[in-house]
């Protein structure tokens, strides 16, 4: 998807929250920061670190694994992950 396009939506959808739920844009600041300091590192961007665990056998896989490469079992991931 075009970068232009990306932010355009990301946009509006940020107007839609303010309008709908009265957020502020301090909310959204805060949270960007809370994000952007997850992967301990305040730059700008959320790099996913190390591999993704099992949460059968907790042995570590390649985060674009979708099934355990010692147990066969889905790894679980989040919608963002």
């Amino acid at each position: 998807m075009e970068t232009h396009r990306l932010a355009l939506i990301v946009e509006a959808m940020w107007l839609i929250m303010k309008d709908k739920y009265g957020l502020e844009d301090d909310e959204l600041m805060a949270r960007m920061a809370e994000l952007d300091l997850s992967d301990g590192a305040a730059d700008g961007k959320k790099e996913k670190a190390g591999p993704r665990r099992c949460h059968k056998c907790n042995r570590p896989n390649a985060r674009a694994s979708v099934f355990c490469l010692y147990c066969g079992e889905l790894i679980r991931t989040k919608p963002f992950d």
